[in-house]
């Protein structure tokens, strides 16, 4: 286990000097390669439906025959075009994003966006769908012109009071689910925000219900996913932007009375003895303020006959803490 983190860590900041000091080589690599086959790249807006008609090309190729360095190759060389796109038509620095580990162009526009190429790359090479490059980029101009005119403005204390009372709200709901029902299923919901409004979305979408094997082994993937998706509704009250601040996750969980400090496991590892049911909602947002919430649950015979009040704490770390970007303007 050791060994094989290392050799990750080990990857990830080969990664980060590839990205910092050879961008622009690996860029004119990739415009060169997709010459060969066709493509003609010119650092353009215009070009990016055949910068993206070029990715599913590949992807065909890649997923077949081509071994993964070669398609994390391939996901590199675009992303750096990509990022010089950005960085040649609205201006910006290449950074390192270190919460999802990813490269990132930071400062856009001078406005303090951040955009992550990487991360909108992978899914039309990996999953073979997502957001089309030409409008991915087409928001990010539109999110600098917006900050620029002072139309996108952020008041955290006030958007941190917005995002407690809808998960208190939704605490409540789940409240009564878990009395009339006795159950609970595990859900995750991205919580958006209309910097133009400046207010919460106000529509109440369903929250994600997790697979059992994505909350064992992908559950950072699934956030970071659910977050990016997030992106492609449009505010229902004025239909502009909407920007992820963070995410809700709520579950049924053992609070362990052995140790000494206390702990939570998922019901997911299986029986724990000396344990005590839990209600539990995990907070974690952009705004760098995130909270944990649980109830004791109290059963006979099987049914609710009580849900304590919450107790609040801070949210430290643990299974269902995913590092977010330090900055809620981010794509």
């Amino acid at each position: 286990m050791q060994r094989r983190r290392r050799i990750e860590m080990e990857e990830v900041e080969r990664l980060r000097r590839q990205w910092l000091e050879r961008c622009e080589e690996l860029s004119e690599a990739f415009v060169e390669e997709a010459a060969r086959r066709g493509i003609s790249l010119d650092y353009s807006e215009t070009v990016l439906q055949g910068l993206e008609r070029f990715l599913r090309r590949q992807r065909a190729t890649v997923s077949v025959r081509i071994s993964q360095k070669a398609r994390r190759g391939l996901m590199l060389g675009a992303s750096a075009y990509l990022a010089q796109v950005i960085l040649r038509n609205m201006g910006g620095k290449l950074g390192w994003e270190t919460s999802f580990q990813t490269v990132s162009v930071d400062d856009v526009g001078s406005q303090g966006i951040k955009a992550l190429p990487l991360e909108r790359v992978r899914e039309p090479v990996e999953e073979g769908w997502g957001e089309p490059l030409k409008e991915y980029y087409q928001r990010i101009e539109e999110a600098v012109e917006a900050r620029a005119r002072g139309d996108w403005r952020l008041n955290e204390a006030d958007a941190w009071g917005q995002i407690q009372d809808r998960i208190h709200s939704l605490r409540e709901v789940g409240r009564h689910t878990l009395g009339d029902t006795g159950r609970l299923d595990a859900s995750l919901l991205p919580l958006t925000y209309c910097p133009a409004c400046r207010r919460l979305d106000g529509r109440e979408g369903a929250p994600l219900k997790p697979r059992l094997d994505q909350l064992r082994r992908g559950f950072p993937l699934l956030v970071r996913t659910t977050l990016s998706e997030a992106r492609w509704d449009r505010c229902s009250n004025c239909g502009g932007q909407l920007l992820p601040l963070g995410y809700s996750f709520s579950t049924l969980g053992w609070h362990l009375l052995r140790s000494g400090e206390g702990g939570l496991r998922s019901p997911l590892s299986g029986k724990v003895p000396e344990r005590e049911e839990v209600y539990l909602t995990a907070l974690n947002t952009t705004l760098q303020r995130g909270m944990f919430l649980r109830g004791l649950v109290h059963r006979a015979k099987k049914k609710i006959t009580e849900i304590e009040v919450d107790e609040l704490e801070e949210l430290k770390g643990g299974q269902f803490l995913v590092p977010l970007p330090s900055t809620p303007f981010y794509f």
